[in-house]
């Protein structure tokens, strides 16, 4: 009779170890650097970053928070987050807010740029106290963020600039500080606009919603005693008047909004 052939034995396929986290979370007592050569970070409780502390975060370093911390930040002082094209900072917000100023005064200020930011609530949280710091953030992603981000009556300049918004809520804003421009809003998730206007801001222009529905609202009764802004100047995906205005809720649907 033949011998049987064996039948080929499987290749074990190795199993990937985990790279592992450097874990922080507390009080930052002096100026700090978050490192590429220590990345990825596991935020375990909110990072506290008093007044006059400064925390910088290195280009193409991985920050994650874990489930449950609430806010991954409360900031006080600085916070610097400066990415570049090849080297993106990746803020993984797994279910949390991001940023939070409560009862910050008018020096603090929070700079992202070339960062991609996702998986989380809000990027700039409405915390119900007073939080007088700036957020500028640039040329970065932001996906499935689910909450609006709130930018309220700053007393420096905040920016919001060249940033794509996927699958994500967009920015109520009140504030005479506040500028959102050359961004592009392309899909939004838990919220029904991109942009929630309270009351005056600086700019919000060369921007370009490209979802459907309802694209910029003006929230009743809070122009009563200030200028809405203008804009016009903004892309809609489309160039027809009548859908245009199907994208702003605004007094032509309600005197009171404005």
């Amino acid at each position: 009779t033949a011998t049987p052939t064996p039948l080929p034995t499987a290749t074990p396929v190795p199993t990937a170890t985990p790279e592992p986290y450097t874990e922080v979370g507390g009080m930052i007592s002096s100026d700090t650097t978050w490192s590429l050569a220590n990345s990825p970070y596991l935020i375990q409780y909110t990072v506290q970053i008093p007044e006059g502390v400064t925390l910088s975060i290195e280009a193409g370093v991985t920050v994650k928070t874990d489930r449950g911390v609430g806010n991954s930040f409360l900031i006080h002082g600085n916070l610097f987050a400066e990415g570049t094209s090849n080297l993106i900072i990746t803020f993984d917000a797994n279910g949390n807010n991001l940023f939070s100023g409560q009862s910050s005064d008018e020096s603090m200020l929070v700079q992202v740029s070339y960062a991609h930011i996702k998986n989380g609530s809000s990027i700039w949280v409405a915390h119900g106290f007073a939080g007088y710091g700036a957020l500028r953030l640039r040329n970065s992603t932001i996906t499935d963020m689910t909450s609006f981000s709130y930018l309220w009556y700053p007393k420096q300049e905040m920016l919001i600039s060249q940033n794509v918004f996927n699958n994500s809520a967009g920015i109520s804003a009140g504030g005479s500080n506040i500028s959102i421009v050359n961004n592009k809003f392309v899909s939004k998730s838990g919220t029904d606009y991109f942009i929630d206007l309270w009351n005056t801001v600086s700019k919000v222009e060369h921007n370009s919603f490209l979802d459907t529905g309802t694209a910029v609202r003006i929230q009743p009764g809070y122009f009563v005693y200030s200028t809405l802004p203008s804009i016009a100047n903004n892309y809609w995906g489309t160039v027809n008047p009548t859908e245009i205005a199907d994208k702003i809720l605004d007094k032509n649907d309600d005197l009171t909004r404005g």
